[in-house]
């Protein structure tokens, strides 16, 4: 199942949608294990090759896991209620905030970094495998932004929660 009708409207009124049930908290669980696995298991760079560097850019062509998540119906079946049939994957990319991190990204429109101009055929499914609280410095949006037109920060983004936020504070 795709987006609702009202989560539609609201998509496209604003830019982005949110709290879109995508993954059970056990699924959760499963993934982050993965991911910490393979993160302890390539802990030092190989062959001059970081793990980080494929976590980052086309992480699912590397890692099949990262593969999965990308052919994961319910994320293809919200997109296709937005862009139609016949999708491709441009990038899966992990975005790891550990804790107490001093870093910080600051505010953008995804589509500067994708290097395919400026265009309306294309979203980000955002979708948090952590506690996304303001506490944990969650994922924040400017509603309608996107209609002033590309700034070399256009945030277009379809936002994908993986279970009910307060069960993610456990």
């Amino acid at each position: 199942m795709g987006l609702d009708s009202k989560s539609y409207e609201a998509y496209r009124k604003n830019g982005f949608v949110a709290g879109i049930p995508v993954f059970s908290a056990q699924s959760v669980a499963e993934i982050r294990g993965e991911i910490e696995a393979l993160e302890a298991q390539y802990s030092k760079p190989t062959d001059t090759k970081d793990l980080n560097q494929f976590f980052r850019v086309n992480g699912h062509l590397v890692i099949p896991l990262l593969a999965d998540l990308a052919r994961t119906p319910e994320i293809l079946n919200v997109v296709e209620t937005i862009l139609g049939p016949n999708l491709l994957v441009w990038s899966v990319e992990l975005f790891i905030k550990e804790a107490q991190t001093t870093k910080t990204v600051s505010w953008h429109q995804d589509i500067t970094y994708w290097g395919m101009g400026e265009t309306d055929d294309e979203v980000t499914a955002w979708v948090a495998l952590s506690d996304v609280s303001v506490q944990a410095g969650c994922m924040r949006f400017i509603p309608g932004s996107y209609f002033s037109g590309f700034s070399g920060s256009r945030t277009e983004t379809c936002v994908l929660k993986s279970l009910n936020p307060s069960a993610l504070n456990t």
